[in-house]
């Protein structure tokens, strides 16, 4: 296993402009790290020559591009707000391409007040599926990040996702979407960049 950096952990400096995404990258290149995981939010523009711009100052500095991570939520209520966000992962799953990312870390997203996490776990399959399978045609991994209030818990994770697969996966571990929690006596390992 490697180790990397998420730009998210510079948030607060990105977020007010105190430092750019090519600070951030100086900034990881100084510590002991192989690579980088880039947060959509930091990028200051998403044209190819940009993204062209960012791969190469990543191997100017000697750094990997594990991942891209979207700030998505999957379980709003509004149908229209699901699709923009099933959209805005698309598109990053596509300039994941562009900068050699392997993997792109998603949220299901929280679930919304007057609903049921057993509602709010049929929009996230869906919405990953469809992405699952968008990712798998360009050979991204999707991995879904667990937060406070995500829904629906872990444990649950592993009915909801039991009675789908993506093309080409011959189980429910599809583009990095696992279908069940790995336990101590499994033999899951974490992925390898």
């Amino acid at each position: 296993m490697r180790v990397g950096c998420c730009a998210y952990s510079y948030r607060d400096a990105l977020a007010t402009g105190a430092m750019t995404l090519e600070g951030f990258l100086d900034a990881a290149a100084d510590m002991p790290v192989e690579g980088v995981e880039l947060t959509t939010y930091y990028f200051r523009q998403t044209d190819r020559e940009y993204l062209h711009h960012i791969k190469r100052e990543c191997c100017r500095r000697g750094l990997h591009i594990a991942a891209t991570a979207v700030g998505s939520n999957f379980c709003q209520a509004d149908p229209a707000k699901r699709r923009e966000h099933v959209n805005m992962t698309k598109l990053w799953i596509d300039n994941s391409v562009i900068l050699g990312a392997p993997c792109i870390r998603v949220f299901a997203g929280p679930v919304p007040p007057g609903h049921t996490e057993e509602t709010a776990a049929a929009w996230a399959v869906a919405c990953l599926q469809e992405c699952a399978e968008h990712a798998a045609t360009r050979g991204v991994l999707v991995a879904r990040r667990t937060t406070a209030g995500s829904p629906p818990a872990p444990s649950r994770w592993s009915t909801s996702f039991s009675s789908w697969t993506a093309p080409g996966s011959g189980s429910t571990s599809t583009s990095g979407i696992s279908a069940r929690t790995p336990t101590a006596s499994s033999s899951w390992s974490p992925p390898t960049w």
